[in-house]
């Protein structure tokens, strides 16, 4: 599952990479010059809109993903005795707090 939101994530910067730069080849009139620049702005375009929805789609399903596995220790270590689960939990707050210290 990791690696399919890798590359689901991958595959969404590459298509909004490329339809950054097809929209900067459009504005700045370097395809002004040849008859191709209504059809580079036609393909921007339908380029742009799956880009976007398929980044939204990676993007959330990173986000689920981080809140699913979250749960999934908090639930496996419920039966833990006290002082132990309390080790795990503070060890996994560190490391989330060094690995991601915006959303902590």
């Amino acid at each position: 599952m990791a690696l399919a939101l890798l590359i689901g994530t991958l595959l969404a910067i590459a298509g909004l990479l490329v339809t950054s730069i097809q929209g900067f080849a459009v504005a700045s009139g370097l395809a002004a010059a040849r008859p191709v620049a209504r059809a580079l702005m036609a393909r921007h375009v339908g380029y742009a809109i799956p880009a976007v929805l398929f980044s939204l789609f990676s993007q959330s399903m990173v986000i689920f993903y981080f809140i699913g596995t979250g749960r999934l220790v908090k639930d496996e270590t419920r039966d833990f005795p006290e002082t132990e689960r309390r080790r795990i939990l503070a060890t996994l707050r560190d490391l989330k707090r060094r690995t991601s210290p915006a959303a902590t």
